[in-house]
């Protein structure tokens, strides 16, 4: 079973709704938990393999918490923005829609960097597509970026990163709700 279906069913195990965004390859597929219309979110989302462990790490082995009443959850998986201004645009739409009333997002995007193996860092971004879409909005984003993973340690990689991806979602949960 591929990444996108073990998501997805992972996402469904734990009582979410999947959306999917249809790509001319694939698909961006949206975990989402909690309020239709929140005021507080997290969005976590991965672009490759790195931040695809994370998700279904966390999913299998964590869940998601029940978020408060006016609060969300979401995951999203496949993230391809930047690539194509299509992409871009049907996911700015679609966040739009969901976060109108959102007062307060925490968004983290995973993905694998040029980094030394075993290097990970969480770097702050002021501007990011958040703050471009809901310009009201209390937006804290940043980007997690693992350095490669080397040959000969690619299972140390694998636990370390899966590790620091758990406890960046479970500090900023915490923070959030």
């Amino acid at each position: 079973m591929e990444f996108a279906q073990k998501f997805c069913a992972a996402v469904l195990a734990n009582g979410g709704q999947i959306e999917s965004i249809a790509l001319n390859e694939g698909s961006i597929d949206i975990g989402w938990f909690g309020s239709a219309e929140p005021r507080r979110a997290f969005i976590h989302s991965s672009r490759d393999e790195a931040g695809s462990l994370i998700q279904l790490q966390w999913l299998e082995q964590d869940g998601v918490r029940e978020a408060p009443a006016d609060g969300a959850v979401a995951i999203v998986h496949g993230l391809r923005t930047g690539v194509d201004p299509q992409v871009d645009r049907r996911y700015r739409l679609y966040l739009s829609g969901r976060l109108h009333h959102a007062e307060h997002i925490i968004a983290i995007d995973v993905r694998v960097g040029e980094g030394r193996s075993g290097n990970d860092r969480l770097v702050i971004q002021d501007e990011n597509p958040y703050t471009q879409m809901l310009p009201l909005t209390k937006v804290e984003f940043a980007v997690q970026e693992f350095g490669k993973p080397g040959m000969l340690f690619r299972n140390r990689w694998q636990a370390e990163m899966l590790a620091s991806g758990r406890e960046v979602i479970e500090d900023q949960l915490a923070r959030l709700f």
